[in-house]
């Protein structure tokens, strides 16, 4: 299953928020993750969202009562543009795991060569037996996305996240 990653707030981050492996050095704390513009006036504050990776503080929690251990969590906040609005709560992550699910199956785009981090795929046929029970961790061929096994997502389903999204795995298109 595939946790959506929604774009909505975001500045900072980088490449190194989305390789899998855990940070040397810890950033600085809290990190400030900036409201988009047109996003400064929204009532539902994501509960995820990608720029650098944000959870709330409430997501977050429900994945360590479940046991998942293989997340860097740094305290963050977002804020607007012009600083006037602010909003605590939340969690930067660095999600440690990345796993090649593509089987030789998985048709990828012939334009497009990469077979990692940024593959262009036109039909996903995973290789379950890859994710060798880990239950969270990044698509290697697409490495903006997460993954979670059944049990992480029926256990988020309990808690009711209003703007969370799961995929079958087979249903990437990228």
């Amino acid at each position: 299953m595939l946790l959506n990653d929604i774009k909505a707030v975001g500045t900072g981050g980088g490449q190194e928020w989305v390789e899998g492996r855990e940070f040397a050095e810890p950033p600085t704390q809290p990190i400030r993750v900036q409201i988009s513009t047109d996003y400064e006036d929204a009532e539902n504050v994501l509960d995820w969202a990608d720029a650098p990776p944000v959870m709330s503080n409430r997501l977050y929690e429900a994945l360590l009562a479940l046991g998942i251990d293989n997340i860097q969590a740094f305290d963050a906040y977002i804020e607007s543009e012009d600083g006037i609005r602010r909003i605590d709560g939340f969690k930067a992550v660095n999600v440690i795991g990345l796993v090649s699910m593509a089987s030789s199956e998985t048709k990828f785009s012939p334009e497009h060569p990469s077979r990692s981090v940024d593959t262009y795929i036109d039909e996903m046929n995973p290789d379950t037996d890859r994710a060798r029970r880990l239950d969270l961790f990044r698509l290697a061929e697409s490495v903006g996305q997460l993954v979670v096994s059944a049990r992480v997502k029926s256990h988020l389903e309990q808690y009711k996240f209003p703007y969370l999204v799961f995929r079958p795995l087979e249903d990437l298109v990228t």
